[in-house]
C-alpha cells in the first residue's frame, strides 16, 4: 500500500451486526490509503471478541476504555487521539455503510481545500420514517453542496478533516457524556473560532444507513439534549448565542414572548395530532416545532428542577 492517507475513526456501542456492515462497506472503497481505528465504548455484545479475530484487507486498529467502561461518543472518539499519524481522520458512525466513493469524495476536498469535509446521508427507510424524512429537508440539507456551514450542522458521522485540527483541539469535549448530542456542535464551534469558517458541505462523500428511532424517540433525545448537553453548549459558548436560535429566544424580548407561547403542552399535543393527518408538505414544520419545544421544554423543566432542590430546605 502507498502512504496512507486516512485514519478513520468510528465509535461503537453494542451494536456489532451495524459495524460488520460498516467494516464491509470500507472493504468497498475505491480509496484504499486508510487505516480503520474502532474505538469500543464499553460493548457487551462481542464486540472486543469479534474485533480480536477480525482480518480486513485493510489495517483495523481497536480501543477500548480501561475495564470497558461505557462513556459516550465524546470520550470513545478520543481513544483515537494517540493512534493517529495519517495526514487525515476520517469519521464514520458505526451504524452507517460508506459508499464506495466516500472517502475517495472526501480527499479530493481535502486536498483541494484546507477545510472539513461534511458528508451526506442517504437514509434507506425516508419514506417510512418521518424522522429520517425531515432529517433530509432541514439543516445541512438547505445548503447547496460546497456551501459553508455552521458548526450547528457538523455531523461527526460523515465527516474528514486534517488530522492536525483534531490532535491541537484535543478532541471533543468529554463532558458531554452519557447525555444526547451536541458533542459535534461544540466542536465545530471551537473548530471555527481557531481556523475560521471551514465546515464545507461535501454530498459526493455519502453514507447509507437506516434511522432506527421512531419520531417519539428522537424527540425524547431532543429533550434531554436541551436538558444538558445544549445548556453546556451555551455555558462553554456565550459568545455563540445564535446557536439553535438561542440569542432570539432567550435574549430578545419577542423570542421570550414566542417561546412562552410555544412551550405549552397543549400546543405540542396538538402539533403532534396534526402530524398524523397532515399533507407531506406541512410535516417538516410540525416536525421542526416539535423538537424546538423538547429542546426548550428540556432546557426549562431541567432548569426549574435545579432551582427547587436550591431553595428547598435541608432535612
Amino acid at each position: 500500500m502507498s502512504e496512507k492517507r486516512f485514519d478513520v475513526v468510528i465509535p461503537t456501542h453494542n451494536n456489532l451486526p451495524e459495524l460488520k456492515r460498516c467494516l464491509a462497506a470500507l472493504e468497498r472503497q475505491t480509496e484504499r490509503r486508510f487505516r480503520a481505528i474502532v474505538c469500543v465504548d464499553g460493548s457487551t455484545d462481542g464486540t472486543l471478541e469479534w474485533l480480536a479475530e477480525a482480518a480486513p484487507s485493510f489495517p483495523l486498529a481497536y480501543r477500548a476504555h480501561p475495564n470497558n467502561e461505557h462513556r459516550g461518543w465524546s470520550a470513545t472518539r478520543n481513544l483515537a487521539l494517540d493512534l493517529i499519524d495519517a495526514p487525515f481522520v476520517a469519521f464514520f458512525d458505526s451504524d452507517v455503510e460508506p459508499l464506495p466513493d466516500a472517502l475517495a469524495e472526501h480527499l479530493a476536498l481535502l486536498e483541494r481545500e484546507r477545510v472539513l469535509s461534511s458528508g451526506g446521508y442517504v437514509y434507506r427507510n425516508a419514506e417510512r420514517n418521518e424522522w429520517a424524512e425531515n432529517l433530509l429537508e432541514r439543516g445541512v440539507y438547505k445548503y447547496a453542496d460546497g456551501d459553508s456551514i455552521s458548526p450547528k450542522y457538523f455531523d461527526t458521522a460523515n465527516s474528514a478533516m486534517p488530522a492536525e485540527w483534531f490532535l491541537e483541539l484535543g478532541g471533543f469535549d468529554e463532558r458531554f457524556g452519557l447525555n444526547y448530542g451536541g458533542e459535534d456542535t461544540e466542536f465545530g464551534l471551537r473548530l471555527e473560532a481557531r481556523f475560521g469558517k471551514i465546515l464545507r458541505v461535501n454530498f459526493a462523500a455519502l453514507v447509507e444507513a437506516d434511522y432506527n428511532a421512531d419520531l417519539d424517540g428522537a424527540l425524547r433525545k431532543r429533550r434531554n439534549f436541551g436538558a444538558n448537553n445544549f445548556r453546556l453548549i451555551l455555558a462553554t459558548h456565550p459568545e455563540r448565542r445564535d446557536v439553535y436560535r438561542a440569542g432570539f429566544f432567550l435574549d430578545s424580548a419577542l423570542g421570550k414572548v414566542a417561546r412562552f407561547a410555544l412551550l405549552r403542552s397543549p400546543v405540542a399535543r396538538a402539533a403532534r395530532g396534526l402530524l398524523r393527518i397532515a399533507p407531506r408538505f406541512a410535516k417538516s414544520p410540525l416536525v421542526n416545532y416539535l423538537s424546538f419545544y423538547n429542546i426548550y421544554r428540556g432546557k426549562r423543566d431541567a432548569e426549574r428542577a435545579e432551582a427547587k432542590r436550591r431553595t428547598a430546605p435541608n432535612e
